[in-house]
């Protein structure tokens, strides 16, 4: 008998299932410890440190056989879930630097990369999310952003 395959996460929109339980709750307790900690770097963090923090995640990679991609995806889902139910502000930047603190305390690499969109009928906007690959672990849907950190080379350039 083939052993039992744990549970992916669920598709966007989706609710958690009873037996997605193993699993999520323990992530969600610790995604809310780190989204308090990604909140208070965030309130001490300048533009021309996430080059370095990038830096720091690569470096903390311990290679493949440490890269447990499920995993990854589960810490992007129940931080991008939990943030929208806290009582302060954990937008894609908080929820980035959350993901990206825990990946590379996991061996994980992953980028933090920031991005703008200008669209025709509104505002600047700017975005944050945390790839690792060509995963995107947080942020969502970023297809109308134009990544700065590609652009630019490194944000303190601009």
């Amino acid at each position: 008998m083939p052993p039992a395959q744990s549970s992916p996460v669920p598709d966007t929109g989706k609710a958690l299932r009873l037996k997605d339980a193993g699993w999520a709750v323990p992530l969600t307790l610790k995604a809310f410890v780190r989204l308090i900690a990604a909140r208070l770097a965030f309130s001490r963090l300048e533009a021309r440190e996430l080059p370095q923090r990038n830096a720091a995640a690569a470096r903390a990679d311990k290679g493949p056989e440490h890269a447990d991609e499920l995993l990854a995806d589960r810490i992007g889902f129940v931080i991008a879930r939990l943030a929208k139910r806290l009582p302060w502000r954990s937008d894609c930047m908080i929820q980035a630097i959350a993901a990206q603190e825990w990946l590379a305390e996991l061996g994980m690499a992953s980028e933090l990369r920031i991005g703008v969109e200008r669209p025709e009928d509104g505002p600047f906007g700017a975005h944050a999310w945390l790839v690792r690959g060509e995963r995107i672990i947080t942020g969502g849907d970023i297809s109308r952003y134009a990544a700065l950190n590609g652009i630019a080379g490194k944000i303190s350039d601009l």
